[in-house]
């Protein structure tokens, strides 16, 4: 039963491997270079992927929610963001966006995010409903985040 819970869709098990999906594609179509995650490296809801951004799991109001069993929400955020390769960080935007998506492909990911940032081409700030979900980009010279919460 405790197998069952830890591998429903919305399970950190479950968004690593589709985020482990997402990355041997880039990786092999792109040549992106997306490391890949490892579910015994998440601590306290959160992980650290290959440019050193952090994945945090379940925002603040679903805290209690451990992420091993079910993600509500995710924010992917990157410190020093303008030192890193802009394809690698959209590399992984979409091992993220796909990891949040149960059933997602390169072109869903590709039609979310694409709804997103149309919105924050001239702003700090943009957000877009797709699906089930809410998504949110935000940017400054030293922080940039994406996230995305589902809606009850």
């Amino acid at each position: 039963m405790v197998e069952n819970i830890k591998n429903n869709p919305y399970s950190i098990n479950k968004f690593i491997e589709r985020y482990n999906a997402m990355a041997d594609i880039l990786n092999e179509t792109k040549g992106a270079g997306v490391k890949k995650l490892d579910v015994n490296n998440v601590s306290d809801n959160k992980i650290e992927t290959g440019t050193e951004a952090v994945l945090k799991f379940n925002s603040s109001s679903d805290e209690d929610i451990d992420c091993k069993y079910e993600i509500t929400s995710f924010m992917w955020s990157k410190k020093g963001w303008i030192f890193v390769d802009e394809n690698l960080l959209t590399a992984e935007w979409y091992c993220s966006v796909a990891g949040f998506v149960p059933d997602s492909n390169y072109d869903s990911v590709g039609d979310i995010l694409t709804s997103v940032t149309n919105g924050s081409e001239n702003s700090l700030y943009a957000s877009a409903k797709f699906g089930d979900s809410n998504y949110t980009i935000s940017k400054s010279k030293k922080v940039i985040t994406l996230a995305g919460q589902r809606m009850e």
